[in-house]
């Protein structure tokens, strides 16, 4: 299939990628389902103008992709082989270093406060935080990522396990939650999650969170996307649940003819809906951004930052 296609077909995606800074930033920054909607905004348009490219992406979709049932706890079996390794390499370390900065920042602790970055993925802010002198705890449930971070970081305390299972009382001074994976899970448990946040957090210590809101995703929904990132092809469908304000994908990662699927869900919450559940959790807002230049949010922003306090 890939071979199929001509090296210039792949050289002119390739560019169309690379030339724009803003879908760069993008794929740089954000988690899948936010990368993805950054990513069509700036460059789909210049990538679906190939005639060829257009078509082999629509015959790509149908041939491979179709949505089924996902289950509720998808992402225990998301996070290995070819997904966690096409995040690694959507991520530069000047992107890292500038997020860690917004964390810092926002948490407003001093040097060897106790963080808590949940879920950690592959242990990137973990490690810039440590080195800017925070004890850092690092909770994610890919055994893959944190095997990997533990030889990387030993000085960092890793734990692997399911986010809904964070049982600490009082134990840190600021939490950040970056990524997409505050709507990976059911509503019930994403309300559980916030309160286990809220008694994680020792009296005013802040939460920053990264998420992918309805103003974000929404605008730029399509059933059908394709993209090259670096030597791997990434394709999605997905379907959209009106009744359950929650998109459904098989995400499609094929590399050197090798192809790997996974099933997932994200539930699409809207700015206000995620202040009242941090509000009902014991937190007070401080403040929201829509980039970590901290424009304001808005419909159409890049991404949303909820920045709240346990009271």
């Amino acid at each position: 299939m890939l071979s199929k296609r001509s090296s210039a077909e792949r050289s002119s995606l390739v560019a169309a990628v690379a030339a724009t800074a803003a879908a760069k930033a993008a794929v740089t920054r954000y988690g899948f389902r936010s990368t993805i909607a950054l990513l069509r905004h700036h460059v789909a348009n210049q990538a679906a103008t190939s005639v060829n490219g257009a078509a082999y992406s629509l015959a790509f979709a149908r041939r491979c992709c179709h949505c089924a049932v996902v289950s509720t706890q998808w992402y225990e079996n998301f996070f290995y082989g070819m997904a966690n390794e096409l995040w690694d390499k959507c991520m530069p370390p000047e992107a890292t270093k500038a997020e860690a900065e917004f964390i810092a920042a926002e948490l407003g602790c001093l040097t060897g406060a106790r963080l808590l970055d949940i879920p950690c993925g592959n242990g990137r802010h973990c490690r810039e935080l440590a080195q800017r002198g925070y004890r850092m705890t690092g909770f994610d449930i890919s055994r893959e990522y944190i095997e990997k971070a533990k030889g990387l970081s030993p000085d960092v305390e890793w734990i692997c396990d399911d986010m809904r299972n964070l049982k600490a009382v009082a134990e840190f001074d600021g939490v950040c939650c970056f990524g997409n994976a505050f709507g990976y899970m059911e509503h019930e448990d994403t309300v559980k999650f916030l309160a286990a946040l809220s008694r994680a957090l020792k009296p005013r210590g802040r939460f920053v969170l990264q998420s992918a809101a309805a103003e974000v995703v929404l605008p730029r929904f399509k059933e059908r996307e394709w993209y090259e990132v670096g030597d791997m092809v990434f394709a999605e469908v997905n379907e959209y649940s009106a009744a359950r304000s929650c998109i459904e994908t098989k995400f499609t990662f094929i590399r050197d003819g090798k192809m790997e699927t996974r099933p997932g869900r994200q539930f699409i919450y809207t700015a206000a809906e995620v202040q009242r559940m941090l509000a009902a959790a014991g937190f007070r807002i401080l403040s929201t951004y829509g980039s970590i230049e901290r424009k304001p949010f808005a419909l159409g922003s890049e991404i949303l930052y909820t920045v709240a306090e346990k009271i």
